[in-house]
């Protein structure tokens, strides 16, 4: 992560009503931050999807179009080799693969689904 995508990270941390409400605790797995509480992929994923966009934002129409294309054409086929050689662009560089394992897999794919929804 840059120095960036840090402070935004903790920005969303910030204003997440479901850690400021006491719903969502940190919790630790041999000595490190667990990253898959809500909160934690909450954040990650709002990350992702303001990466995503700033890529959208500065495409044209026909490379928008084949951006969203690869992207819905790699959830749909995704299976656990979420690995970075196969990740279409709009999510490269992305750390994406503990989503799959932790169970949160379905609620990545549906926020990213509703992004997609707002340049088609």
């Amino acid at each position: 992560m840059t120095m960036y995508d840090t402070i935004y990270h903790e920005l969303v941390h910030l204003y997440d009503p479901k850690f400021a409400k006491g719903i969502s605790k940190s919790e630790t797995q041999d000595g490190l931050q667990k990253m898959t509480t809500p909160h934690e992929v909450d954040a990650q994923v709002s990350g992702f999807v303001d990466l995503m966009r700033e890529k959208l934002d500065v495409a044209n129409d026909g490379e928008k179009k084949n951006l969203i294309k690869d992207l819905k054409n790699w959830l749909r086929k995704a299976d656990d080799e979420t690995e970075g050689w196969n990740m279409p662009r709009l999510l490269a560089g992305m750390p994406i693969y503990h989503l799959k394992k932790s169970g949160n897999w379905r609620k990545f794919i549906s926020i990213i689904y509703n992004t997609m929804k707002e340049y088609e």
